[in-house]
């Protein structure tokens, strides 16, 4: 499926790849103008429930 380029998958990562590039210009404006750096939520990590910091 990935192996066209008129297939959905090629879409798909293709997606994935602008998505991802964007929110990274997203997070370096953040980090440039405000000096903090956004917390990230991992995958093997639990979602917060309760007070949450969103920078370093």
């Amino acid at each position: 499926m990935l192996h066209s380029w008129n297939g959905t998958g090629f879409l798909i990562v293709t997606q994935y790849r602008y998505l991802h590039t964007h929110m990274g210009m997203i997070m370096r404006f953040i980090i440039l103008e405000t000096g903090l750096w956004p917390r990230m939520i991992g995958l093997e990590s639990e979602i917060p429930s309760g007070g949450y910091v969103h920078y370093f």
